[in-house]
């Protein structure tokens, strides 16, 4: 039998390319026989297997005619539903692989017969349906990379990290940036130079403007709860790319200015990706930005005793829908964003 794989497509920085291999794993968890790989343009060329005969015509086809094979491919191509496609132009949604010998021969000699998918586009549209499917038919799966966040709460979170965990020193994940992370660097906790009791993430920059923006009077909101709570009263933090505009810069200061006037002390950090990585996911407390990033510590962290999400909404943009990670632990508290009000 020929090898199988779960094809991982680099998109996005760290945290966007995490939640892409949680999605792998589920399948591997789903099927151990699948092979973990980063993308490898090998699979480009092999994308589709003939058989020289016809399967059944049933309800789960679409007729499309007057189209030659290659046409039918580009059709088929990026309909992640779509499992391949016979030459009587019968798109098909389901291919049970063994029981292609038995079915009759059209004509062999014009080359008719069956198209079945080497490679499965796996996205945010198909994600669970392909995860509840009995058999994945053999194909590889392309976890698409431009088309799939993969952001949403898992159940099976200890079988997921207990097989991370099995496969650390053997699995990288890729960014959209060329940059190679072992798993293992981030699984497996570094030396940092202060481990805190509460940190906040804070992410400006390319965010600016945009519906993952938390503007400073939600965040105050949320540090004036922790105050109240007294989790303040030990080492604090604010994680943050250096500020390169005036308007970060005011934004941080507000939050300095906050800290001052309760007679409380914060220090800012702001190193490098893998240090800051580290001290939000050592921290015993995380206030959690929209960053993926600080998911990706958060869900993956041993110390840390509670979250502070915000209660985001995005099922106004269909763009943004499928993002529904909202617990990376179970003691995870929500606060208010400005999309809060269209829950």
């Amino acid at each position: 039998m020929a090898d199988k794989y779960i094809i991982f497509e680099p998109s996005g920085r760290l945290g966007n390319a995490f939640f892409r291999y949680l999605g792998c794993v589920m399948f591997m968890i789903k099927d151990p026989t699948y092979k973990y790989i980063l993308y490898d343009n090998h699979h480009d060329k092999t994308e589709y297997t003939f058989y020289p005969g016809k399967d059944c015509v049933s309800n789960d086809v679409t007729y499309v005619p007057n189209q030659g094979p290659n046409e039918l491919k580009q059709i088929c191509k990026y309909k992640p539903s779509v499992r391949g496609f016979n030459t009587l132009g019968f798109i098909k949604k389901n291919i049970d692989i063994r029981r292609l010998e038995s079915n009759d021969y059209i004509n062999l000699q014009n080359v008719h017969g069956l198209f079945v998918k080497n490679n499965v586009i796996v996205d945010d549209s198909n994600f669970l349906e392909m995860l509840s499917e009995p058999d994945l038919f053999g194909a590889n799966l392309l976890m698409q990379g431009y088309m799939g966040y993969f952001q949403r709460d898992l159940n099976n979170k200890v079988e997921i990290l207990a097989f991370i965990q099995n496969h650390k020193n053997e699995h990288y994940i890729k960014t959209d940036r060329n940059i190679l992370h072992l798993m293992n660097t981030l699984i497996d906790d570094i030396e940092i130079p202060i481990v805190y009791d509460l940190v906040i993430h804070i992410r400006l920059g390319d965010f600016n403007q945009l519906v993952d923006f938390i503007e400073y009077e939600y965040l105050e909101k949320v540090l004036e709860t922790a105050y109240i709570n007294q989790e303040l009263n030990g080492k604090n933090a604010i994680v943050i790319e250096p500020p390169t505009t005036e308007i970060d810069k005011q934004y941080l200061n507000k939050c300095v200015e906050w800290f001052q006037s309760k007679n409380i002390s914060v220090t800012i950090e702001s190193n490098s990706l893998m240090v800051d990585f580290h001290i939000m996911k050592q921290a015993k407390i995380l206030i959690n930005s929209m960053s993926t990033l600080a998911w990706t510590a958060a869900y993956l962290s041993t110390k840390l005793e509670k979250c502070y999400m915000p209660n985001y909404n995005f099922f106004d943009n269909p763009n943004m829908m499928h993002k529904t990670f909202k617990y990376p632990i179970e003691n995870t508290l929500f606060y208010d964003v400005k999309t809060t009000k269209y829950l």
